[in-house]
């Protein structure tokens, strides 16, 4: 998806040098995705009202009134984007996993898929209400997958794959925005369908995971962990796009071994 700002382009190097064509798209306008994706996918207007703002920065403008409240991204979309569907590249499934304490459930059954969305309009509309990830409850599990594509090793489409792993620890402080931008910045970039071509079909879908352990994950599932190319540059890239200063690692699906560390 091209933007209508100035593009360019960017190499990430591997372990073997530069990657040839596997390039990245990004804007030189430090704007958010969120409104790269609104101008790329406008033909009819130009934008310039749109606002957007992290779910963690929502938050503190609301203060302490916000409670148990759901924080959640506020954003008005312009009349003239909402009297048009704008087709997503893919159409995303978004999963919510719940295992209730003492519950004799199997994994699978604690999983459901409660949205479906094609369109920007579809996926905005859902957004604004998702409660953010930094206040769920514990053993619950977020999930945004590719439509035909379950959040679970035994699907088709991840036994040959792996996961680009983000590890955050509760005790850090400043957990929640980390969590919330995170996870923020990695739905957008999936929606928006930021990379190039070949990174974007190897990606499955991305996984929030809260536990009574010490530590948060957040995990961009991958379907081939044999296109070491495309995993290096993608691993760079969520770096940079998450500027996120601890380490990442990659792991593999079939035996859980890692086998990078960004």
């Amino acid at each position: 998806m091209a933007s209508n700002g100035k593009q360019e382009t960017a190499e990430t190097e591997g372990q073997g040098g530069k990657e040839g064509n596997l390039r990245v798209r990004r804007s030189t306008n430090p704007t958010s995705i969120a409104s790269s994706i609104i101008s790329s996918i406008t033909t009819v207007t130009t934008i310039t009202t749109f606002h957007h703002s992290s779910p963690s920065s929502t938050a503190k403008r609301r203060g302490s009134s916000s409670g148990s409240k759901s924080t959640c991204l506020q954003a008005s979309l312009p009349k003239a984007v909402l009297r048009s569907q704008h087709p997503l590249r893919y159409v995303w499934v978004f999963w919510h996993y719940r295992r209730s304490k003492g519950t004799t459930k199997n994994w699978m059954d604690c999983q459901h898929a409660t949205a479906e969305m094609d369109s920007l309009e579809a996926f905005w509309r859902f957004y604004q209400g998702l409660q953010a990830p930094s206040v769920a409850k514990i053993n619950q599990d977020y999930s945004l997958f590719k439509r035909g594509i379950a959040p679970m090793w035994e699907d088709p489409a991840n036994l040959k794959g792996g996961q680009w792993i983000f590890v955050i620890q509760k005790s850090a402080e400043r957990y929640r925005q980390q969590v919330d931008q995170v996870w923020h910045e990695i739905v957008l970039a999936l929606v928006g369908a930021i990379f190039s071509p070949p990174i974007m079909e190897l990606i499955c879908g991305v996984v929030f995971s809260m536990r009574i352990s010490c530590f948060t994950k957040i995990s961009v599932w991958v379907r081939d962990v044999a296109a070491v190319k495309e995993l290096l540059v993608l691993g760079h890239e969520l770096k940079r796009l998450t500027a996120f200063e601890d380490c990442i690692i990659f792991r593999r699906n079939d035996d859980m071994m890692v086998k990078f560390i960004l």
